[in-house]
């Protein structure tokens, strides 16, 4: 494990977090006002979304209810499913993320907000692959 599984606030009024961009290659990740990073999360719309800066389709959505995935089984969902949108961040939402090093990561939103304010994620990062 390179990081959490562990809470992560990212609020629109902080400045470290004014663009809602984190940095997943990190322990802890962090924020950023500009490119670097590994997810965006856009406030536009009242509600959060999450993309990505990457040149490739390196998020994927979670599905279902059941128990988290682990590093392998979230390298896949990306590998099938990646996209550059990974759309609303509704409370219990899960997204895998491959990270600009080559870490994955799952995001998992703890407490979704109405307009711009916090959003609570659960972060998890695993060690880069050996190999």
């Amino acid at each position: 494990m390179f990081f959490g599984p562990k809470e992560v606030v990212v609020d629109p009024a902080d400045s470290s977090w004014s663009t809602g961009n984190i940095v997943l290659d990190s322990a802890p990740p962090f924020g950023t006002t500009g490119p670097g990073s590994d997810v965006s999360i856009e406030w536009a719309t009242g509600t959060p979304s999450l993309g990505n800066w990457s040149s490739g389709p390196t998020l994927a959505p979670w599905p279902g209810d059941g128990p988290d995935p682990d590093a392998s089984q979230c390298a896949e969902q990306v590998r099938k499913h990646g996209t550059y949108d990974g759309g609303s961040m509704p409370k219990g939402a899960r997204f895998c993320v491959q990270t600009r090093e080559g870490r994955t990561a799952l995001l998992r939103v703890t407490v979704s907000p109405i307009g711009r304010t916090p959003l609570h994620l659960q972060i998890t990062v695993w060690d880069l692959p050996q190999g």
